[in-house]
């Protein structure tokens, strides 16, 4: 899986009009896995694709 290219496609598809500005959120998490926000509420994924946990992500800092 190609995290970097799921994260780009992510922010540039889930944005206004199709979504309200900043409800859908994809950034790499520090240790490199994947994460994903929607609306409060977020997953993280292992680069491998396997799950990893939910609400892990609110420790990490999201980029701008």
């Amino acid at each position: 899986m190609d995290i970097d290219k799921l994260i780009e496609q992510i922010n540039k598809n889930f944005k206004p009009p199709f979504v309200e500005e900043g409800l859908v959120k994809a950034w790499r998490g520090v240790k490199g896995d994947f994460c994903l926000r929607i609306g409060k509420r977020d997953i993280q994924l292992y680069e491998n694709g396997d799950f990893m946990g939910a609400g892990t992500c609110l420790l990490e800092e999201v980029p701008d």
